[in-house]
Order: structure tokens, then sequence, then C-alpha cells
């Protein structure tokens, strides 16, 4: 039993592209988290409880993880149901999720937890039902948030999801709050797994005070998600970003900055091979021009 969890605990470490010390920080020796991974040293509860809280999964899930098919097949559900989001083929994933729920919670909380935050955007995308998918992600939430606590990207995730509904519907100072809320939480995260999130919320943010024309703090969240991206030498949402601060400095009145800001950004298309969006950076370009003649 030990060996398997050992297995499953090296395989999500490495999936979140964790070095063996990183997980062992503030918890024990690498030499002894190698032990743990290998199954040669008897792992306590304790040990449990932190190693999941690192790797942002529930202990349970790493007990369930001990049979080795029922962790594959959490794995695949959960592959399956990401592909089709990315789709946007929300009856599939309802359809999934209906098959899947009733069992999860036997399974592992974690499981559990994801199908009912999926359940939650399948309600909205499908039946525009605001309260009943907002109450369905926060019920997804309650399953590992105790006293206010956000402790796991899961769960920031989660409150980005509750704050695009609101902005899908039209209700942009709630989701500047919600955005606001899921930043603040993520910034306190001890162990930040990866940094896509952190500009996805920034960016959501920035788009919404755009929207409501705060251009000044539009703008100010735009550059911090920019410096992420520059930092990580990323071009996740670098192109999109880049042409949010132009907006943002056109609106400003800065036209200058704000042309080199879009011109920025149709490079950063067209090294991504994204016609659809540089064509779109065109016709902007074309638009401000013809104000200016």
């Amino acid at each position: 039993m030990e060996d398997v969890i050992g297995s499953v605990i090296k395989d999500l470490r490495e999936k979140k592209g964790i070095s063996i010390e990183e997980l062992a920080s503030d918890l024990c020796q690498p030499e002894r988290m190698l032990e743990i991974e290998r199954g040669t040293g008897n792992i306590t509860i304790k040990e449990l409880h932190l190693i999941a809280n690192k790797l942002s999964v529930e202990v349970t899930f790493l007990l369930n993880a001990g049979n080795t098919p029922q962790f594959n097949y959490i794995e695949g559900i959960q592959t399956l149901i990401r592909k089709y989001i990315r789709q946007r083929n929300y009856e599939v994933v309802a359809e999934i999720v209906s098959n899947e729920i009733h069992q999860s919670k036997k399974i592992s909380l974690d499981f559990c937890q994801f199908l009912k935050w999926h359940e939650g955007i399948c309600v909205w995308h499908l039946e525009r039902d605001k309260e009943k998918a907002i109450s369905l992600l926060e019920s997804a939430l309650e399953i590992t948030v105790t006293n206010g606590l956000i402790l796991r990207e899961r769960e920031v995730e989660i409150l980005n999801s509750i704050g695009l509904i609101h902005l899908d519907a039209q209700d942009k100072y709630a989701a500047i709050l919600i955005f606001k809320k899921a930043i603040h939480h993520l910034e306190n995260i001890p162990l930040l797994k990866g940094e896509n999130i952190y500009i996805r919320l920034l960016h959501a943010l920035a788009q919404t005070l755009t929207k409501i024309g705060n251009f000044e703090e539009s703008l100010e969240q735009t550059e911090r998600a920019i410096a992420i991206c520059i930092s990580n030498e990323s071009l996740y949402l670098l192109g999109e970003l880049h042409y949010s601060a132009g907006e943002n400095l056109l609106e400003l009145g800065e036209k200058e900055k704000g042309m080199d800001y879009i011109q920025k950004s149709k490079f950063i298309f067209e090294m991504q091979q994204n016609e659809k969006f540089v064509h779109l950076v065109n016709l902007e370009v074309k638009r401000i021009l013809s104000l200016t003649n």
C-alpha cells in the first residue's frame, strides 16, 4: 500500500513541477521524502496531511490512490472534462458530471469538489441560472474551505469561476470584488505551483475595470500581469495584456504609448500565429488612425 501511495506522491509532484527538495521543505529531509516516494519508510498521518496540502489534494485522495486503477480513472475523468471545457462543449461535460458525481464523495472529496465545480459552470452556460450556478460553486468551495481560509489554487480557480459568471451576467462590481478576493488569497498561498492563474485573474480584473471606465487601475493591473509574464519568460496572455494596456492608455489620452502597446500585441500574436487576433488588431489600428485624420 505505502509503495503505491509513494508512487502517487511522486507522480503528482512531478506533474506539478515540484522538486523533491521543495516538497520536503519545512516537512522533512529530502532523503526522508525519497524513502516515502519509494515506499521504503512507513508514512505517518501527519506526513500525509502535510504532503497532501503541498500537493493541493485531500489526504483521502492519497489514501484512495492506493488503488492505482482508481487513481488513473479519476485522472482520466478530469482530463476528459478539461478537454471538453476547452472546447466549450458544456452538454458533454454536464453528462459526465451527472454520471460521476453521486459516487464521487466515496472515492475522493477532491474529486467530488472538481465535479461540483464543473457542474456549476455547466449550469450557468446551459441554463443561465446565475443563482443556482453560484450556489453550486460555493458548495464546491465548502468541501475544503473552513472559516474562509483558502490554501489551494483549486479553490482560487473556483472563485475565479464565480467572478466570471458575475461578469458574464453584467454584474461588473460583484465580479471585481470576487477577482480581488481571489487575487488576495492567491498571493497568500505559501507554495504557488504556477503563475498562469495569477495572470488570468489580473487580466480578468483589468478587463472588468476597463468596462466600468476605471482605466488607471485597469492599466495598473495589466502592467502587473505583463511583469509576471516577462519575469517567467511566458507568452501566456501576453498579447492580450499588451492590447488591453494599449486600450487603457488610449482612453487616458496617451496615444503614442497606447499605439506602441497595441503594435507590440500584434507582434506577439504574429509570433503565436494567431491570425484571428492579428486581424482584430489591424482593424483597431485602422479605426484609431481614422479618428485622427
